[in-house]
């Protein structure tokens, strides 16, 4: 990599580190299950935590894509085009990732319940006390995959971050 433009690298990937040192962070997912991180630093695009790539929400969801089409093969590939120094930052951001997981606190049913304020919130919120209190094992893989058909339809991130949260 040209001096130069590793030095921007570094001084960027630096910017985000900090933002994440503040906990000033978004996440998505990739279809690998890779984490892409959105921080002030890195504006209007997301970052995967394991090779540094930079992925653009608004064209990933004009492409039809509801999670970024990042396989482990390309992650690998990325990661390997990647400086020594830039790996290391990117090391240091999943370390302090896995500690802010444990941080975010998995929301109550109460506190879902309380933000539902759409029909399909509130009924998808219903379905998912149904499912807690469910014993009949067939019954609760039937709830589970309707539950996951009627998730797709909701368009608040934020309800449905909290949400699958809930239902890990």
């Amino acid at each position: 990599m040209d001096p130069k433009c590793l030095a921007s690298r570094l001084k960027q990937d630096r910017a985000i580190l900090e933002d994440v040192r503040n906990g000033k962070v978004e996440f998505e997912y990739g279809t690998g299950g890779q984490v892409f991180i959105k921080t002030p630093s890195t504006f209007d695009y997301f970052m995967c935590t394991e090779c540094g790539l930079f992925a653009n929400p608004k064209i990933i969801k004009e492409l039809g894509f509801r999670k970024f089409p990042h396989g482990k093969e390309e992650c690998k590939q990325s990661a390997s085009r990647q400086p020594e120094e830039v790996l290391d930052i990117l090391r240091e951001i999943r370390i302090l990732l896995s500690n802010l997981y444990e941080e975010i606190q998995t929301p109550s049913l109460e506190d879902l319940e309380k933000e539902a304020d759409t029909e399909l919130k509130k009924h998808l919120v219903n379905l998912l006390k149904e499912y807690f209190d469910c014993k009949d094992e067939k019954r609760k893989r039937g709830l589970l995959t309707y539950i996951n058909e009627r998730f797709i339809e909701l368009e608040d991130d934020e309800f449905k971050e909290k949400f699958r949260r809930l239902i890990k």
